[in-house]
């Protein structure tokens, strides 16, 4: 348990630091990686810089989880685990049940800071659209569509390049569940949604918190531009948190699709 605890601690209070990161890294490189647009610069005398930069400096809602994944470690389990999303059969996961798929966005569906699928992921992205409905899909970022993201420019910049809509949320996930339903008007039930993405305390944590299924990609889709610190602890989550839970036999929480999609 102590190992558990120490790990866990870990793995919440880091992907924080990482979005400080990935805020100045996305401002050097604004010009070269925005393929349909670049984000405007802050005026100097807004300040709104400093306060994004602070925003993003902590996720309050994966560390004020830390407690509930210590008394159920199997929140951290995905009830499916794939190398990419291109692995994904869609209309099995239909099939399923699923009505409504939620896409976390850097080295889930495209890589770090890149505004279009990448070739991994295009065509099965483009599948679940066809599947599902393009308002059936949805990405939820914990940078692009949240209070970070000043008049949610970010946002709808990806909603542009990907043909899908972002989720707005003030919460980072795992928080944020408030604004999905409310996205989809109290029509879906939490076990008709999929959420897929590449972290254990964010994606996975969120889902498994409110009903959802749950699926971990494994596998980052680029390494380069991506920051060293975000690179470290999701090694960590997979390398040896997901281990360690899988070791010693914590399984998933039930899910009704669970069994009826093929891994």
């Amino acid at each position: 348990m102590f190992v558990l605890a120490t790990a866990c601690s870990a793995v919440a209070a880091a992907p924080a630091r990482s979005f400080s990161l990935r805020c100045r890294s996305k401002v050097g490189l604004g010009g070269r990686v925005r393929t349909k647009a670049t984000l405007p610069k802050r005026a100097p005398s807004d300040g709104g810089g400093s306060r994004r930069k602070l925003g993003q400096s902590l996720n309050m809602d994966a560390i004020g989880s830390l407690a509930r994944v210590l008394r159920k470690p199997s929140l951290l389990v995905p009830h499916v685990s794939v190398p990419h999303v291109g692995h994904m059969d869609f209309a099995a996961l239909k099939a399923s049940g699923i009505r409504a798929v939620v896409f976390d966005k850097d080295n889930t569906l495209t890589a770090p800071y890149s505004l279009e699928p990448h070739p991994l992921t295009k065509p099965a992205f483009a599948k679940c659209v066809e599947e599902f409905g393009a308002e059936n899909v949805i990405i939820m970022s914990n940078s692009a569509g949240t209070n970070d993201d000043a008049e949610y420019r970010e946002a709808k910049i990806v909603e542009d390049a990907l043909g899908v809509p972002v989720l707005r949320h003030s919460a980072k996930k795992p928080g944020g569940f408030d604004e999905l339903t409310a996205h989809y008007n109290g029509a879906l039930t939490p076990d008709q949604i999929c959420i897929i993405g590449d972290r254990l305390f964010t994606d996975v944590l969120f889902g498994t918190l409110h009903g959802l299924l749950t699926v971990h990609v494994t596998q980052s889709l680029k390494h380069e531009g991506d920051n060293v610190l975000a690179r470290a602890i999701k090694a960590l989550e997979n390398g040896i948190l997901l281990r360690l839970l899988q070791g010693v036999g914590v399984k998933p929480i039930y899910h009704p699709a669970r069994e009826k999609i093929k891994k």
